[in-house]
């Protein structure tokens, strides 16, 4: 079985098409036949809680940690409004993650190396709105994304040899958030929020090769990909399609 016959069976794919499916359902239901489009910039705020770091290798004579570092996330939003309550948002997304490793072997050869995840998300959340008054509204939103992975990253030292390796080259996640949108007629819409994305696997495998006591050793590690953003949107004003026409 290759990777995309195991991706189609994976039991994560087909609770997101269950998901897509009463998403459509809903969007022929709908009242309002507005689409927007906006960008987005979205710092990565490092995080320990939601697994955003490499599984701690701890031994007696070597220590591996990966600690997570600020990255970001931006790109494009799409949002189709179904109703006054709420709205489906798509769009695509470019992001960096940035990892510190560290290593302790023998507790004489220590060291560290950055490493940049490269990747590329294709989301669809539904949005529910609560209008706080004429032009505020908050709103949140949840979903699932597609994330594709392009490439294995690693490092070489002297002491120690790095393969990080993509667990596929697409994977699924959840996504979620919540902020305050700030709406006018002539100048777009303005939003500021949060963002959590998680992940259904770790993203990435560890293996590092090095020398202890004489010895060549492999040890390995899971490297998870979940992050916390602080999300600064920008949508251009759109009127509804059925008065364009």
């Amino acid at each position: 079985m290759n990777v995309i016959e195991s991706f189609l069976c994976d039991k994560n794919f087909h609770s997101v098409k269950i998901f897509i499916l009463c998403l459509f359902t809903i969007s022929l239901q709908a009242q309002e036949k507005v689409i927007t489009v906006g960008i987005q910039m979205k710092p990565i705020i490092p995080n320990s809680f939601f697994r955003a770091e490499l599984e701690k290798i701890d031994e007696p004579s070597y220590q591996i940690t990966g600690k997570h570092l600020m990255g970001y996330t931006a790109g494009m939003v799409i949002r189709r409004g179904l109703s006054k309550r709420w709205s489906l948002e798509t769009g695509i997304n470019f992001i960096r993650r940035n990892y510190r490793f560290n290593y302790s072997i023998d507790s004489i050869l220590n060291g560290e190396r950055k490493v940049r995840i490269v990747s590329y998300e294709v989301p669809l959340l539904a949005l529910l709105y609560i209008r706080l008054s004429d032009k505020w509204y908050m709103n949140t939103a949840f979903g699932a994304s597609t994330v594709f992975y392009p490439s294995d990253v690693g490092f070489d030292n002297l002491d120690i040899v790095a393969d990080v390796l993509r667990r596929n080259w697409v994977q699924l996640g959840l996504n979620a958030n919540v902020g305050y949108e700030y709406r006018t007629e002539e100048k777009g819409y303005f939003y500021a929020g949060i963002s959590l994305h998680r992940p259904f696997n770790n993203i990435y495998r560890g293996f590092f090769t090095f020398d202890t006591n004489n010895t060549p050793v492999q040890a390995r590690s899971n490297l998870y990909g979940s992050y916390f953003t602080i999300d600064f949107r920008y949508f251009f004003h759109e009127d509804r399609t059925d008065r364009k026409r």
